[in-house]
């Protein structure tokens, strides 16, 4: 999929969202009832209408993120403090609350329940058990929203680690990834793209409160996707690594 360049979407990224938000605003009403009837057609207590809640949820978080993303560029002197640390950190900030605030309302909306092993991965000297170490971060996809709770999970008050998220390059379409991501390490692959270069350039420079985090899958987990990933290995000479996958 050909994307519209990084001028065109930094424009018409922010303003499609702000109309869906304004036109879901003017039509809440009407999308509420027909929720609640679509409802009763579907498993489980009252899906669509919480569907809508979170989904308007996303679309506020989204809009206020990229409007503090705009007052970071006009405070980084339009852009040319970006590359700064304390820059860094602000949009990383701004990053930790918009996880934060999806997870709060995912367990709100959609009951949602996290259990860890409670383990603490703080780079942080304060004596609570963790490492000190950059970390590589490899997760398997198992759902919708599982990365949020995994950034979310990396980043906490725990964690506090500075992920650098290798994802799809598709997801520039999303106006407030494609604007934070651009101005942190991350990197968006393709089918044309090279990501063994790109896992590289971000592995560069990794510090103690960092966090490399890819899904060599690039997708939900299935028996046939890991089928395919063996015959791969196979097909070009890693018969080791092909059998301790199987």
């Amino acid at each position: 999929m050909k994307l519209p360049p990084r001028s065109v979407r930094r424009v018409v990224g922010p303003i499609v969202l702000a109309a869906v938000a304004l036109l879901g605003l003017l039509l809440l009403p009407g999308l509420l009832v027909a929720a609640a009837v679509a409802s009763f057609f579907l498993p489980g207590h009252w899906r669509a209408v919480r569907l809508l809640g979170f989904a308007l949820v996303w679309l506020a978080v989204e809009l206020v993120a990229l409007t503090a993303a705009f007052g970071l560029w006009v405070a980084s002197g339009f852009g040319l403090l970006l590359g700064m640390q304390w820059m860094q950190r602000a949009h990383y900030a701004i990053l930790r609350l918009v996880v934060e605030t999806v997870v709060d309302a995912a367990q709100v909306i959609f009951r949602l329940e996290l259990a860890t092993d409670e383990v603490s991965w703080s780079p942080l000297e304060d004596g609570v058990p963790g490492s000190a170490n950059a970390m590589l971060v490899l997760s398997r996809h198992a759902g919708p929203g599982d990365s949020v709770l995994l950034v979310q999970t990396l980043m906490n008050r725990d964690h506090l680690r500075r992920p650098r998220i290798v994802l799809k390059d598709t997801l520039q379409l999303d106006p407030m990834l494609d604007t934070y991501l651009h101005r942190l390490p991350a990197a968006f692959v393709g089918p044309l793209s090279h990501p063994e270069r790109s896992v590289g350039g971000l592995a560069r420079g990794l510090g103690p409160e960092d966090a490399l985090l890819i899904f060599p899958e690039g997708g939900n987990f299935s028996p046939r996707r890991r089928l395919r990933a063996i015959q791969w290995l196979r097909r070009r000479g890693f018969g080791a690594h092909a059998a301790a996958a199987e």
